[in-house]
């Protein structure tokens, strides 16, 4: 009944700020496996990351194994705000490299041929983007309730995007590790 619907309230862009962050990240490596499930069909990847302390900042590199080449984001992070600093991305042909800087993104996408200039307005600093996003979520005070929106650059497009985290319950992870106590928490647009 359309009588019912609530639309949601419109997120004021100029409103959101970056989301404290409760923890930091900490330097290491990590290794997943996964899929890509499309058409019908699932391949399989390997993720490799590492999160190496670069004085003020974090850098975080993840190697994605892909059977449409290795694809590796090379993402600088501010150490106390998680904030993004610096990306550069590689696969193939295509090679991007950005700062992150005043709320304005600038740089250089190639995509096999000559780069390509990219300035941007952010309206803002960028949380959770590229490699160590995941970690980022990780590293937000997470309890049942907790919501936070912040901003995201969407490379392809060359756009801001805002996303919201929000805690959509608890659960119990178990891998050959261990069982683990875990947050869930679900992003959207």
């Amino acid at each position: 009944d359309p009588k019912t619907v609530v639309l949601s309230k419109a997120v004021d862009p100029a409103a959101v700020g970056l989301p404290k962050v409760a923890a930091s990240l900490a330097p290491g490596s990590l290794s997943y496996q996964g899929k890509i499930e499309a058409g019908g069909q699932s391949f399989p990847m390997s993720i490799a990351q590492t999160i190496e302390d670069g004085g003020a900042t974090f850098v975080v590199t993840g190697t994605a194994k892909t059977p449409m080449g290795d694809a590796v984001d090379v993402t600088t992070v501010d150490k106390a705000t998680l904030a993004a600093r610096k990306r550069s991305i590689k696969q193939g042909p295509a090679a991007i490299e950005l700062v992150f800087e005043g709320g304005k993104a600038t740089g250089t996408v190639a995509m096999g041929g000559e780069p390509k200039p990219v300035s941007v307005d952010l309206g803002g600093e960028l949380f959770a983007d590229g490699a160590g996003g995941h970690e980022a979520i990780g590293a937000l005070p997470l309890a049942d309730g907790y919501s936070a929106t912040f901003r995201n650059f969407d490379v392809r497009q060359q756009k801001v995007q805002l996303k919201q985290a929000k805690v959509a319950g608890s659960e119990t992870v178990t891998v050959p590790a261990g069982a683990f106590e875990a947050w869930k928490v679900e992003i959207t647009s």
